[in-house]
């Protein structure tokens, strides 16, 4: 007994060695990130919030700062900047609430056509994804003043016309539509890239079961298909707004480079981190948004049994 309680105490205590040595080398790969995190990320994004309640200013013994409160964030929505930030950052916020339903539906609708068994699908899928690589300010911008960003002579066609006489309002929807339909293909290749790999994980029983069951392709769609990939619609949005957002040609984003080195009082770095947390509190609202009229109601793993469920309980069956 005595021997078996001295095996089984060394037994623990070689286990304890092998976990602290594992948890050293795991907190060895894992310092590289950590670093850069602390430094890089989080340092920054602190030190603004603090940067955004002061009066900041660089003088020849460095820099600075003076504690002001609110000031900042009164002067950016109900002093100056209601001349050029606010404005900015309601178009903003209209552009976001358009270009992301219309992004979220382009995206998943031609990942659904590049899921096909077509020929050359791979060259397909390229090309939707070469924007993502080509994709810069400068480019856009050049693009933006030569007009090539919208489809010359739209208005013009005989459809837009019919649909005009029966609903002007349509009618102006469809031409916004049309007219800002390569920017959505522009800010759709990552978002087709993980709506296919949603897709492509869907387990094909499913399908089957409902073709069994008598089911149409919209009843799969709508009960099978948009369920089980719901959480990718949250990600793709949230991931939509954010690039929305950073993207260089973006207004607000212009207006907060331009404050960060003016040389009139009041500016600099200071009234720039409090546009800087507006903007943010804005896109943390939208993302807020789309989460809450997106994510997933259902609760359980079992997400496709429930689907087939739902189609046999609409009434998929045909026998």
């Amino acid at each position: 007994m005595a021997a078996r309680t001295v095996r089984t105490r060394d037994w623990r205590q070689r286990s304890r060695i092998r976990r602290r040595r594992e948890a050293v080398a795991a907190y060895g790969f894992l310092a590289p990130w950590l670093i850069g995190f602390v430094l890089f990320s989080a340092f920054p994004f602190f030190y603004s919030m603090y940067l955004s309640v002061c009066e900041v200013r660089f003088t020849i013994t460095g820099v600075q700062t003076r504690f002001i409160g609110a000031a900042n964030f009164v002067r950016a929505l109900v002093g100056e900047g209601q001349l050029d930030f606010v404005p900015a950052l309601l178009e903003f916020g209209g552009m976001a609430l358009v270009y992301t339903p219309l992004i979220l539906v382009f995206s998943l609708v031609l990942a659904m056509l590049l899921k096909q068994r077509i020929r050359a699908k791979g060259l397909f899928r390229a090309i939707y994804f070469i924007p993502v690589i080509i994709l810069s300010g400068p480019l856009f911008n050049e693009m933006s003043n030569n007009g090539s960003l919208h489809i010359a002579g739209i208005s013009d066609l005989v459809f837009l016309r019919m649909v005009a006489a029966v609903s002007p309002d349509l009618m102006r929807l469809l031409l916004y539509l049309f007219n800002n339909i390569i920017v959505i293909f522009w800010f759709s290749g990552v978002q087709i890239v993980i709506f296919l790999n949603a897709l492509q994980k869907i387990d094909h029983s499913l399908y089957e079961a409902s073709g069994i069951d008598g089911a149409t392709a919209w009843q799969t769609f709508w009960m099978i298909t948009l369920p089980i990939i719901r959480p990718m619609t949250v990600l793709v949005s949230v991931y939509s707004i954010v690039q929305l957002g950073a993207f260089s040609s973006n207004a607000v984003s212009q207006i907060i480079r331009a404050n960060l080195f003016a040389l009139n009082i009041g500016a600099g770095y200071g009234y720039s981190a409090a546009l800087s947390w507006i903007f943010f509190l804005l896109m943390l609202a939208l993302i807020g948004l789309f989460f809450g009229l997106l994510r997933s109601k259902e609760k359980g793993p079992d997400a496709g049994g429930e689907a087939v469920f739902r189609v046999r309980r609409t009434g998929g069956t045909k026998r």
